[in-house]
């Protein structure tokens, strides 16, 4: 039996089986003692970590919201404000233009009666040199006519 595998050698089962229980004795140690409770910790940091994280989301989820809607009323309050500040200087504007129009309207209206007024004083006075010059005109010719009678006779 010399010549056998030492692995199937029955005298050396003991001390084979010994140290099986020895090493998976030692990795069962140190697996329990070091490497499982530092995993365990660093799941847990994890876990905590995540929760904080989580909840500094949802502070930073609850900040945006309200600067989101104060952004949003702010936003509002200064497009009524601008609306309002449109329609008063609309609203102006269309004042002074009325009133503008009204001023120019009675200005025109006082130079269309001044002008009138000037048309029939020139009129009359046109009427006055009118019946002048016919006056005239009529007294020439009466007096040619008087005239060629006398050259006449």
């Amino acid at each position: 039996m010399n010549n056998s595998i030492p692995q199937l050698n029955y005298k050396s089962f003991p001390s084979q089986l010994l140290w099986l229980f020895i090493t998976y004795f030692a990795f069962y140690l140190l697996l329990d003692k070091v490497i499982i409770p530092r995993i365990r910790s660093i799941k847990n940091l994890r876990n905590l970590l995540a929760k904080n994280l989580a909840k500094q989301m949802q502070d930073l989820h609850k900040k945006e919201k309200n600067i989101t809607s104060g952004y949003t009323q702010k936003l509002e309050n200064a497009n009524n404000q601008v609306y309002e500040l449109i329609n008063n200087v609309r609203n102006n504007i269309n004042k002074t233009i009325e009133t503008t129009c009204t001023e120019f309207v009675e200005v025109l209206n006082l130079q269309m009666q001044s002008l009138k007024k000037r048309l029939a004083q020139t009129k009359e006075e046109k009427k006055l040199e009118y019946k002048n010059d016919v006056y005239d005109l009529s007294i020439n010719i009466f007096n040619s006519i008087v005239s060629q009678k006398i050259k006449k006779k």
